[in-house]
């Protein structure tokens, strides 16, 4: 047995741990079992050394929502997404704070794809309210819908016309 490789590793996995301990978790108003899971999934990735995405595979493991009142109003303001990945957001941020050894955050959370204030984020969201709607001839992918748009198409123009007639019955 490689006792050396152990003893190492031991060492790492304690400092991955030491680590995860210190993410500040403080502005969440969730239980401390909730708290310990998301300490243990930042001890778990830093194990396996590899970045994922938290999807809802990831989230159902864990005992309750993410309760953070900050990131709630944030996308209140920027957001017009129905279910964005909060817990994405959040985990991501806050591993950033701390892999970046940031000291004074401001508050104020990278909303990724989720931020509407990105005009390339409003078209998706959009692309995604317009496609729930099922109108006729509208396209399978974004990326013809974000074609038309940009085009200003007649296609397009069709489509808003639709959609606008849909959302004011």
């Amino acid at each position: 047995m490689d006792y050396e490789y152990i003893s190492k590793n031991n060492f790492q996995i304690n400092r991955y741990i030491e680590d995860a301990n210190n993410l500040d978790l403080s502005d969440i108003q969730n239980s401390e079992k909730f708290k310990t899971q998301l300490r243990n999934l930042r001890v778990g990735i830093s194990i396996l050394g590899e970045r994922f995405y938290i999807d809802d595979s990831i989230k159902s493991k864990f005992c309750e929502e993410l309760k953070c009142p900050n990131l709630d109003y944030q996308l209140s303001l920027k957001s017009r997404f129905k279910n964005p990945n909060k817990l994405y957001i959040y985990y991501e941020q806050k591993c950033y704070n701390l892999n970046m050894n940031v000291k004074n955050w401001d508050g104020i959370f990278d909303l990724k794809g989720y931020d509407c204030t990105d005009p390339f984020n409003n078209a998706y969201a959009d692309y995604l309210e317009m496609k729930e709607k099922q109108i006729e001839g509208f396209p399978k992918t974004f990326q013809t819908f974000y074609k038309h748009m940009n085009m200003k198409s007649d296609k397009y123009n069709k489509w808003i016309g639709e959609y606008n007639k849909l959302i004011h019955k």
